[in-house]
């Protein structure tokens, strides 16, 4: 490197001194110039070599503190880091003593007291924790609530024999394992007599879109034929009004066989059974007393006692209170029913006729015979 300017001016002065300095008689000078420029060009590469080799150290030294620096306390109030500042190296050249050959000393290179004395450990960043995996649990459909049915059965009531104008009872039994109607189901039937019925009405109730709980009953079914002979009573059940996915309905056939008339429940005289019509509004003729005069009436018949039935015509019913009288087969006479407070109607009867209309008497008189 061949050095210019201010430098090189004083550089080539100390030179020519030195050679001066060293004129001798016989003295080679041209070597003696040689020698010292030569010394001179080592002694500044050396010089550069360590200011380089310190500018290196002071720099790595800076960068190792700012990246391997984990205490907290090299962190400012303001949340920076301090700035490590290298004194800047010096360039100018200064005139060394020279050593007892004439060769100025090259001074030794420094190495900077923030150097680390060993080799930074690496800097672990804590890492936040995986996060868990999430388990979704498998999407199950419930299998659809289904109507479990419901069960009906019907028997005849009693050992006894069934003939026309008693009481023949039947009792139907239910059970519903869902059963969604709170007052039960409602049983009707249909008793298969040409001449008399019972009309039930259904009662209105809420339709049943859900299961219930459990239930089961008994309901027993009165009725009074008119006709003897064969008869199928067809009883329908049903639930919620017949209405909603869990309403039900059942209907089956129960075969019975009437036998014909007599005139009390225990046996007794053959009897027909005649329908008798009250002229009087708003009575209930199955709680009055029944009686039978005969000839001149001075002999009565007392005729068996019935239950209250709502039993009706079944074709073009009449507009009067009913009820089925068993009369001797072939009696004829005065017919007397007496409401309980004393009040009677009455009226004549042949010895074959089956419908008859009852009436109070005329104003003054009696329900007697003959009156």
């Amino acid at each position: 490197m061949v050095m210019t300017g201010p430098s090189a001016t004083r550089a080539a002065t100390v030179q020519d001194r030195i050679v001066d300095s060293l004129r001798e008689p016989g003295l080679d000078t041209a070597k003696v110039r040689v020698t010292v420029e030569a010394a001179g060009r080592r002694r500044r590469r050396m010089a550069r070599g360590g200011l380089i080799v310190a500018v290196v150290l002071a720099l790595l030294g800076g960068v190792f503190a700012m990246v391997g620096d984990d205490d907290p306390d090299s962190v400012r109030a303001d949340g920076s880091h301090p700035t490590s500042t290298l004194p800047p190296a010096s360039t100018s050249s200064t005139a060394l003593p020279l050593d007892g050959a004439g060769i100025p000393p090259v001074p030794a290179a420094s190495v900077p007291d923030s150097v680390p004395a060993g080799p930074v450990p690496p800097t672990t960043v804590p890492r936040s924790p995986a996060p868990a995996p999430t388990t979704t649990a498998p999407t199950t459909t419930a299998p659809p609530v289904t109507n479990q049915p419901m069960t009906v059965s019907a028997s005849v009531v009693g050992a006894y024999a069934l003939t026309a104008g008693r009481n023949v009872t039947i009792r139907v039994t239910w059970s519903d394992p869902d059963n969604g109607d709170p007052e039960g189901a409602h049983i009707s039937a249909d008793w298969g007599d040409p001449k008399v019925r019972i009309n039930y009405v259904s009662p209105s109730r809420a339709a049943c879109n859900g299961p219930g709980p459990a239930a089961s009953a008994s309901a027993d079914l009165k009725f009074r034929y008119v006709t003897p002979g064969p008869h199928t009573v067809h009883i329908t059940a049903t639930t919620c009004g017949g209405t909603g996915t869990f309403a039900e309905t059942k209907e089956f056939d129960l075969p019975i066989t009437v036998g014909d008339a007599t005139t009390s429940d225990s046996g007794g005289q053959p009897a027909r059974v005649v329908r008798a019509y009250v002229d009087r509004p708003g009575v209930d003729p199955d709680v009055a007393g029944a009686r039978l005069y005969v000839n001149d009436g001075s002999t009565f018949t007392n005729l068996a006692s019935r239950s209250s039935l709502p039993i009706t015509e079944w074709v073009s019913p009449r507009p009067l209170p009913m009820t089925l009288l068993r009369v001797p087969a072939s009696a004829g006479g005065w017919l007397r029913l007496e409401f309980p407070g004393g009040s009677s109607v009455c009226g004549p009867i042949d010895d074959s006729q089956t419908e008859v209309t009852l009436r109070g008497p005329p104003p003054g008189g009696t329900c007697l015979p003959g009156s």
